[in-house]
């Protein structure tokens, strides 16, 4: 599988949320946290890379404090209340330099959209109120979030949170990163007459297709000679084992 981001560029809102941020920090020698996003993206279409990208920039350009050798953290939610607890005393546990932890976090929180209204999302709530002072907030849920349980959080977490519209993966781009996973050997100066074949693939083999699944079957391919000539009408040759 490949190790580079499988979504090398922000959500074009996003993009121009954390510009913006860079930009004004670069004058503003206060540490107020930027706003925090609500990224209505499906897992497996590349949360952790986005995560990572706004990390590096509000890094780079010193838009907030960070606490500790971990920029960021990541959590996903299972909708339990112990849960809840056991994040709240994670994110504690990496305040290595202050009483607090500064820097990102990332949550999923598909799991825990059923109990929004449930002792769960009360306290889920209350997690997000005792650190939205000192950390950076993403918080992720499927594409198809209802709007109005987009407007909960935003209406329990307060102005702070910036919902973004809904990050849908276009064919075009599932297929492009399909193809630049593909093994070298396969690919060739002209991606593009591959777009229609590699498509149709992905519909008949990936169920609800994801760049992650994308990327991990694509670079399967080395090993099926078969549906390499049947997909891209070339075969190629495997290694010899010494």
């Amino acid at each position: 599988m490949s190790n580079h981001f499988i979504y090398p560029k922000l959500p074009q809102q996003v993009k121009e949320i954390v510009t913006a941020v860079c930009s004004y920090k670069e004058t503003d020698k206060t540490k107020s946290n930027p706003v925090h996003l609500l990224i209505p993206l499906d897992s497996g279409n590349g949360r952790t890379s986005i995560t990572q990208t706004i990390t590096e920039q509000y890094h780079d350009y010193k838009a907030i404090n960070f606490s500790s050798r971990d920029l960021y953290l990541e959590f996903k939610l299972n909708g339990t209340v112990t849960n809840i607890y056991e994040t709240d005393i994670a994110i504690q546990e990496c305040a290595e330099y202050c009483n607090q932890f500064h820097g990102v976090v990332a949550m999923d929180i598909d799991a825990l959209l059923p109990h929004l209204h449930d002792t769960a999302g009360s306290k889920f709530f209350d997690l997000i109120l005792k650190i939205k002072s000192h950390c950076t907030l993403i918080i992720y849920t499927p594409s198809h979030c209802p709007q109005k349980q987009i407007d909960l959080m935003a209406a329990k977490i307060g102005v702070s949170l910036q919902p973004v519209p809904a990050v849908k993966i276009s064919t075009s781009h599932m297929t492009k990163v399909f193809y630049e996973n593909l093994p070298q050997q396969m690919q060739d100066a002209q991606p593009e007459k591959y777009e229609n074949t590699i498509a149709e693939f992905i519909s008949q083999n990936i169920p609800n297709p994801t760049l992650s699944a994308a990327i991990e079957t694509a670079a399967s391919m080395a090993f099926n000679t078969a549906l390499c000539q049947k997909l891209l009408g070339k075969t190629i040759k495997l290694p010899k084992v010494v």
